[in-house]
């Protein structure tokens, strides 16, 4: 009997393996804000999707369209209707097999009270774009941004990235800086536990404003190793 339950524990698992095996797949990773709740359908069922700010999730099969429309859902208007539907963004998936990764932000809406809005970019996410202990960096600053990563130096505009030589060894020093009318300023530095094997990634935002400090001078420097390799 024990056998029999853990097979069939073990069952719904090995269908969604079955189901992405050679399929083109996508994972998901929260960059900050109310990134929870959302869906998404494949081939007219709905799939919950994972975030989280400290890990990748697992795969999702991309749907067959390429198109990636987010959605909440809403309580039924009655005892005999179905939940409500409300998009939250949608997602023009780029052609192609290879694995993405959808990076998703929530960023606070212009009208008070109103939910907040969804941000998703879809990106390469194959061995082929981010090479083993290669650091890519992601600049989703309103600043122009200067990295130096073992001793490799580069400038990330707004809104872009940039991929730096693979990182032997078990620590590495990151020295981030911002544009300044006089220059550069420095705003983050210091050595980094390298995980060798991984895929290093760094996120760059900037601070949220306060009523101290409207005009924060410094970046918030997300640095996450992946583990997994995407196939």
């Amino acid at each position: 009997m024990a056998l029999l339950l853990r097979y069939l524990i073990f069952i719904p698992v090995l269908l969604a393996a079955s189901a992405l095996s050679g399929a083109p797949v996508f994972r998901t990773f929260s960059l900050g804000g109310d990134v929870d709740g959302l869906f998404y359908e494949l081939r007219g069922k709905p799939v919950r999707l994972a975030t989280s700010e400290a890990a990748f999730s697992a795969p999702y099969a991309r749907p067959p369209d390429g198109t990636l429309v987010l959605y909440r859902t809403t309580p039924p208007a009655g005892p005999e209707e179905k939940p409500g539907k409300i998009a939250v963004a949608t997602v023009d998936l780029p052609p192609g097999g290879e694995p993405l990764l959808l990076l998703l932000a929530a960023t606070p809406a212009e009208i008070p009270a109103a939910p907040p809005q969804i941000v998703a970019l879809a990106v390469n996410d194959s061995p082929e774009a981010h090479p083993v202990d290669a650091f890519r960096v992601f600049n989703f600053s309103g600043r122009r941004t200067a990295v130096k990563l073992a001793g490799q130096s580069g400038e990330l505009g707004p809104g872009t990235d940039r991929l730096f030589p693979p990182v032997q060894g078990n620590r590495v020093r990151i020295q981030v800086a911002v544009a300044r009318n006089t220059g550069w300023k420095q705003v983050a530095g210091g050595p980094r536990v390298m995980v060798p094997g991984s895929r290093p990634f760094i996120f760059l935002r900037d601070v949220p404003p306060t009523v101290d400090d409207p005009n924060p001078i410094g970046l918030i420097v997300h640095t996450v190793f992946d583990t997994v390799l995407p196939r």
